[in-house]
């Protein structure tokens, strides 16, 4: 028993044994937060309490050692978030390798949205063909594309119309079309 509790205190593991498993990462953000190879700092800026972030964000430093965490009182501290240039709170910036991404809010797909096109950097670009009766993709109405485009939008994809008839071929910075 003795030599159990040595152990168990020396490794740490987390069960969420609740029924929709609210406490746990997705597995696409254990993912991502596994295959860092550089530091990822998540400075976020708060008014009152930074309960709710230092839960989430607590799971994500638990997957990755390369994720560090710094809270910002940005009331106490006024000079940090104008430096920063934080304009309304809560915000999260996240700074990798140079480059600097903000989220507004604390859950988990905002803040993994946020983490994969910081890592990433400049969004790839997805052309929809046009010209030939084809769906509009910024199209709100039944036939359109709108919902499909934004949700690549999150995934930090620039989207585009593309009428091949006028351009004669295919853009250089296309990714997909």
């Amino acid at each position: 028993l003795v030599g159990l509790n040595w152990i168990s205190s020396r490794q740490n593991k987390r069960w969420d044994l609740t029924e929709a498993s609210q406490f746990s990462l997705s597995d696409q953000t254990q993912q991502i937060l596994r295959g860092l190879t550089q530091p990822v700092t998540f400075r976020v800026f708060y008014v009152g309490s930074a309960g709710e972030h230092r839960d989430r964000l607590t799971e994500y430093t638990y997957f990755s050692n390369q994720v560090n965490v710094e809270y910002v009182d940005a009331e106490r501290n006024p000079l940090d978030a104008q430096k920063y240039e934080v304009t309304t709170v809560p915000t999260i910036l996240i700074e990798y390798s140079g480059r600097t991404e903000r989220a507004t809010s604390g859950a988990e797909q905002t803040l993994t949205n946020a983490l994969k096109r910081v890592i990433e950097g400049a969004p790839k670009k997805i052309y929809f063909v046009q010209g030939h009766g084809e769906a509009d993709p910024n199209g709100t109405e039944g036939t359109g594309y709108s919902a499909l485009a934004g949700a690549l939008r999150t995934d930090n994809f620039e989207v585009a119309p593309l009428t091949l008839a006028q351009q004669g071929a295919v853009p250089a910075d296309a990714t997909i079309v």
